[in-house]
């Protein structure tokens, strides 16, 4: 009998550190394969493991066999083995959705014009980062992400790759250049990362402590736009973010995408220890709403079951038991939609394969609200 192709494969998996790499050999040679990046990410007031998914390739010669598939697969398998409980990843459109990831965050930018921008320095100094400032950038970053879902948490030891947005068709990304605000006292109270791309200055990640460090920031990016040529600036932020408020008394465009499928994914790797990872930020959600219920709410999913139960001030996560429960019907992408607070329980309810018994509207509610779930550049993969 004739070997089936697929069962011909070997998988090979390497630990490289801060990542693994997946490869799939066919009699022995490398033929598709993917990474799977290691991050901490956090989910409101709750951080989790997060693998990222990146580099999914095959030869070309092998294409539309199923590699790429089984190549998802192994690295879905691998997450699960080792405790990663949730998966992001960037991807094309009409393929990822097959293994449970959906569009997770929108893509949002401001732009900005350069003549618009202030002239004057501002009340705090501008200096190009240097290696030294690398752990109290990093600081003043989780102080600004602390609660913003999809951000990824960063060590004291972490050292930045500054990536920026890629401009077009084949364009590769290119490595940013960072600056600080400092206050007289020496202090950093703010930071940016940019690039001049196309006749455009982009800035793929800002933070600031107050608007002394919004103004001084915004004032130094204008010089090196106006020395550049460059006629307007380009913002890469979260729609929420203080930076762009702070850009309305310049003038300024936003613009939001929520792809339909494809661009920033998410899926749910285990959905019980991603529950459990959860219980902080539902604690968190529940102090905050006062919501109450009786029954426990039952999440049933593609992939599983879960109790959701209210313990006191807490929600205690459990195994489905002979207990009456409120069952909510929700395919694991929807859900993830929800944990990520891209789109409100109201508003999934609406969907054909979701059943919220309306009893289960305040309890979802305050444990899934929505917000403006970001990864900033630096981060994907």
């Amino acid at each position: 009998m004739k070997r089936h192709i697929a069962d011909a494969l070997d998988t090979r998996i390497e630990d490289q550190g801060s990542r693994w790499q997946i490869s799939l050999r066919l009699d022995g040679k490398p033929v598709s394969g993917l990474g799977v990046v290691k991050k901490k990410m956090r989910i409101g007031a709750a951080t989790v493991r997060m693998g990222g998914v990146a580099g999914v390739w095959t030869h070309k010669d092998h294409r539309l066999k199923g590699f790429a598939s089984r190549a998802m697969q192994e690295g879905i398998a691998l997450m699960k083995a080792e405790n990663y409980p949730f998966s992001i990843l960037f991807g094309i459109t009409d393929f990822y959705h097959r293994y449970g990831y959906g569009v997770a965050f929108p893509s949002s930018t401001i732009d900005v014009e350069t003549q618009a921008l202030p002239r004057s320095r501002g009340p705090h100094t501008i200096r190009t980062m240097a290696r030294a400032d690398i752990p109290l950038v990093a600081q003043l970053y989780n102080r600004c992400n602390a609660a913003r879902s999809g951000t990824v948490v960063r060590a004291k030891d972490w050292q930045p790759a500054w990536r920026m947005p890629r401009m077009g068709e084949g364009t590769q990304r290119r490595q940013g250049r960072g600056i600080v605000a400092c206050h007289p006292s020496g202090r950093i109270t703010g930071y940016a990362v940019y690039d001049a791309q196309a006749g455009h200055l982009h800035v793929s990640e800002l933070s600031g402590m107050d608007g002394a460090a919004f103004h001084t920031l915004a004032a130094a990016l204008g010089r090196r736009a106006r020395a550049g040529g460059a006629k307007r600036i380009r913002f890469h932020l979260p729609e929420d973010d203080p930076f762009g408020a702070f850009c309305g008394r310049y003038g300024c465009r936003w613009h939001i995408g929520h792809p339909r499928n494809g661009g920033s994914m998410g899926g749910i790797v285990d959905l019980t220890a991603l529950m459990k990872k959860l219980t902080p930020a539902f604690a968190h959600r529940l102090n905050v709403s006062g919501a109450e219920w009786d029954r426990p709410i039952r999440l049933v999913t593609d992939i599983g079951l879960v109790d959701l139960v209210k313990d006191g001030a807490s929600v205690a996560v459990n195994t489905p038991t002979r207990r009456r429960a409120t069952a909510v019907d929700i395919p694991q992408m929807a859900l993830m939609q929800l944990v990520m607070g891209y789109r409100s329980v109201r508003d999934v309810a609406y969907d054909q394969d979701v059943n919220i018994p309306a009893t289960a509207f305040p309890a979802l509610d305050a444990l899934f609200p929505t917000g403006y779930p970001y990864m900033w550049w630096t981060d994907r993969f």
